[in-house]
């Protein structure tokens, strides 16, 4: 049976909804949450640093954020922390700013963001491949170009 029909079925709304009325144990369904959620941590420590490192590639030379770096740099010094403050500050703004909109937004929203980042990723790969065939000199030498190419 396919998850699709097995979730209708058992009304199931999650993975852990559907693997619990699957194997009919709810420890089964608090295990696997328990696995979503530690893996899911992994998964938003990389885009919480990115979004801070792109905020800092972004703001660094605006004065306001510059003198707030260095308000933030104190504090840091005076407690022996030894962080980096733009990217302390820079990650404390990303993260305010995606628990306000996910919360606000909801689930809905994160879906409508994920849609419209999809048709971005479409049109750009639509765009940029027969752009990037035509700046390497057409599909015979971008043949040719990756033959001679070493792994």
């Amino acid at each position: 049976m396919e998850i699709n029909q097995f979730s209708r079925k058992t009304d199931a709304i999650t993975i852990p909804d559907m693997l619990r009325g699957r194997f009919q144990d709810p420890m089964i369904g608090v295990v696997a949450t328990y696995f979503i959620v530690f893996f899911m941590v992994f998964n938003l420590v990389a885009q919480f640093k990115a979004g801070s490192k792109i905020l800092q590639t972004l703001m660094s030379g605006i004065p306001f954020f510059d003198s707030t770096v260095l308000m933030i740099s104190q504090v840091t010094n005076s407690l022996g922390l030894g962080l980096d403050p733009a990217y302390v500050l820079c990650l404390l703004v990303f993260g305010l700013v995606v628990v306000a909109y996910t919360t606000y937004g909801g689930f809905r929203a994160v879906v409508w963001t994920d849609v419209l980042q999809g048709f971005f990723m479409v049109a750009g790969v639509l765009f940029m491949l027969p752009v990037t065939i035509w700046a390497v000199g057409g599909m015979g030498e971008a043949t040719r170009l990756m033959a001679t190419m070493q792994p």
